[in-house]
Formats: structure tokens, sequence, C-alpha cells
């Protein structure tokens, strides 16, 4: 007789059931196996999601590229634009 929690560790190596230690179980592209339209569903909504984030991910990096190479930059300014975009990019790591 298996226990449950044998069970259950049983189902999460058979991918019957997530185990939830990762942010990253929920987003991602779905196997090509996975055809039905559920999983094709939630391919495009994580693309979607994936796409806007990478764009204002790169958006800001564009932002904070183009200031940093101004001559009359001073480094306070610099040090602080590098902060808030670290901040940011906290912020979108945690919100997932």
């Amino acid at each position: 007789m298996i226990s449950s929690s044998q069970n259950r560790l049983l189902q999460v190596s058979n991918g019957d059931i997530q185990s939830g230690t990762s942010l990253n179980q929920e987003v991602g592209i779905k196997q090509p196996i996975d055809t039905r339209w559920g999983s094709h569903f939630g391919s495009l909504l994580n693309i979607k999601s994936v796409f806007f984030n990478l764009l204002k991910l790169m958006g800001s990096q564009m932002i904070l590229t183009s200031r940093c190479k101004k001559k009359d930059h001073d480094i306070v300014k610099a040090v602080h634009q590098v902060r808030s975009f670290k901040d940011m990019l906290n912020q979108m790591r945690e919100e997932g």
C-alpha cells in the first residue's frame, strides 16, 4: 500500500499534478502532443504574456541605454536610472 505522500510524489513525477515549486510552471510553450483546444488557448495566452513583458523590458532597456550614452550625463543620474531599471525588473519577476 502506498502512503498519500508517496502517491503524491508519484503523481508529480508522472506529470499528473504540478508541484508548485517553480514560478514558471504555468508560463511556457506547451508540448506538441497537447492537441486539445484548451492547450492551444493556454499556449496563446502564455505567448501573449511573454511577448508584452518582453516589449516592456526591451523598451525600458532602450531608454536606459540612450540616456546613459549622453555625454552631459552625470554619474548620480546614471546610478539612479540603473537602480530604477533594476527595481522594475524585480517587480516584473515578482509579478510573474
